[in-house]
């Protein structure tokens, strides 16, 4: 899924910027119409593909001042098309309804709201360092407070960076650059909170944005860093990022396999 998305927002970002301009006007249809095929393969690839098209739909809408414009109207043709295609499989779907259901696997009873955030909280964390008290890397023999305080300020020092890189990318770009990466984000998050559903199966759109805020939080620093020094420590901050995920991932698996090796 996570290249159906990649794909899906370039083609869009692509067809967009092809329709505004006169000289491409032309071209633009053609662009459409592979980004309706996108659609189309994200949606039988999974349900939850559908928060990526609310995402693009509210983007589309707002960057045309809620308008029916060429651009929306060309948005609103492609998705209508991805819909068709996808229709005869609605009552398929219908048919096996409670298979789905156990499939995405929405938990049955009601969750409060700090339930919810909880685990996107950890997630959030995880693209980067793995903070999860079983198996993540801060974990220094058996759990004691010391333990639990480090992977508390670890999770707020994460957080915070996040925070900061979606204030400079808001602050430092247009508004169809922030807009487009802040949808993905709220949309997918807000619905899924909303439902109960949380989880990193269903977080790809929200957690391809946030590492794209990062990336560019990291990439502007560097390259407007005044002096070699300041220019050197955000590339030493991104080598620790990258490495610390490495690390994580690398705990990940080690704790896997140790599971499975028990099982059997």
């Amino acid at each position: 899924m996570q290249s159906l998305v990649f794909l899906s927002n370039a083609i869009l970002l692509r067809a967009i910027a092809l329709q505004n301009s006169p000289k491409t006007s032309k071209l633009s249809k053609t662009v459409w119409s592979i980004y309706a095929i996108a659609l189309t393969f994200g949606l039988y690839s999974s349900l939850l593909f559908f928060l990526v098209v609310c995402a693009h739909g509210i983007y589309v809408i707002i960057t045309e001042n809620w308008r029916f414009s060429k651009t929306l109207i060309a948005y609103l043709l492609a998705l209508a098309a991805a819909i068709i295609i996808f229709a005869p499989w609605i009552w398929i779907l219908l048919y096996n309804s409670e298979k789905i259901e156990a499939t995405l696997g929405f938990p049955r009873f009601f969750m409060p709201l700090m339930s919810s955030l909880k685990p996107l909280t950890l997630i959030t964390c995880r693209m980067f360092i793995d903070t999860h008290s079983a198996g993540g890397i801060i974990k220094f023999g058996s759990s004691n407070i010391a333990t639990d305080l480090i992977r508390l300020i670890v999770v707020a020092v994460l957080l915070l960076a996040i925070a900061h890189s979606i204030y400079s990318l808001c602050h430092s770009t247009p508004k169809r650059v922030w807009l487009f990466v802040l949808t993905a984000i709220g949309i997918t998050a807000i619905v899924l909170i909303a439902v109960r559903g949380v989880a990193a199966r269903y977080l790809v759109p929200y957690i391809l944005a946030i590492q794209i805020a990062v990336a560019y939080l990291f990439t502007a620093k560097i390259a407007v860093a005044t002096n070699p020094r300041q220019q050197k420590l955000w590339q030493l901050g991104l080598i620790a990022l990258i490495s610390s995920g490495i690390v994580s991932c690398g705990g990940q698996l080690t704790v896997a396999t140790l599971v499975e090796q028990v099982s059997f």
